[in-house]
């Protein structure tokens, strides 16, 4: 739950200036989604960096699945980064549990859930919140 409000929040705004050394968190969305957004709207997975998209494959297939139900834009590839995210949060705390005991799964979670870093790239529109899942 507290991934998800801290995900979820977020969803909307623009990525943070100064997070990291890169200017990557203004540009990588764009080419991320750029292939499940092809399928969606022009019928093509063609895109300008093919190995880029192939090794995103999942990744673009599930958006361009969101995309054909939802529509195209950066909230709802944004929202597929969201779900991710949280699933892989509740898979760490499940992972924990069942192998630690109750208390290792709390503590788990809630420290994978509010890692500055998580909670910065869980909600943008990446191939790593599929990743980490």
């Amino acid at each position: 739950m507290i991934a998800l409000v801290l995900l979820a929040s977020q969803i909307a705004a623009d990525p943070a200036a100064g997070v990291t050394f890169s200017g990557s968190p203004y540009s990588d969305e764009a080419w991320s989604v750029m292939g499940g957004r092809n399928q969606a709207l022009l019928g093509t997975w063609a895109t300008d960096d093919l190995k880029m998209f192939l090794v995103q494959l999942p990744f673009q297939v599930v958006l361009a699945g969101v995309f054909e139900l939802f529509g195209v834009g950066i909230l709802q590839a944004r929202a597929v980064a969201v779900l991710v995210s949280v699933g892989a949060v509740v898979l760490t705390s499940v992972s924990a549990a069942r192998h630690f005991g109750p208390v290792a799964g709390v503590v788990s979670g809630i420290a994978l859930a509010t890692t500055p870093l998580f909670v910065y790239h869980g909600r943008m529109a990446y191939l790593e919140p599929m990743v980490t899942f």
